[in-house]
């Protein structure tokens, strides 16, 4: 479901390569149901851009058809998993988040839909490019007018 839904959003035919990507939730986690649709789609959707999705985010939620983001069951316990796991964000079906308990809220990236999803992605790695490039600008001490 998620390679048609990334493949119907972007109109292309991924390579053979990228149908053969394997997701390794490790061998502690068992799934079960949609939750892993939203991960999945992320996957693919990098592999199309050549994006790098960030590391220390999560994502549980289903994906339809259309490439909406749907519920899923436990969404407490992902959150709490990526937690333990240490990551800083769950990105997740907006629809569930009355589930979250409230001091985590910040925690949680709510979206609605495939493409609500990857440009919250892009848009964290343009903000990530901006804050490198501002770090590694040279640093001017002082100037002629100070002295």
């Amino acid at each position: 479901m998620a390679y048609n839904s990334v493949r119907l959003l972007y109109g292309v035919e991924l390579p053979p390569i990228v149908r053969r990507i394997v997701l390794d939730f490790g061998d502690r986690h068992r799934f079960e149901g949609t939750s892993s649709g939203l991960a999945s789609s992320v996957v693919f959707w990098a592999a199309i851009t050549n994006k790098t999705v960030p590391d220390h985010w999560a994502f549980t939620g289903g994906v339809d058809h259309l490439g909406n983001v749907t519920s899923v069951d436990d969404v407490v316990d992902s959150l709490y998993a990526c937690l333990a796991g240490r990551k800083e964000k769950l990105m997740m079906c907006a629809a569930d988040t009355h589930q979250v308990p409230e001091e985590f809220l910040d925690f949680v990236i709510p979206v609605t839909n495939l493409t609500d999803a990857f440009m919250r992605i892009e848009h964290r790695i343009q903000w990530n490019r901006r804050l490198r490039n501002i770090l590694n600008a040279p640093c001017s001490r002082g100037s002629s007018a100070d002295s």
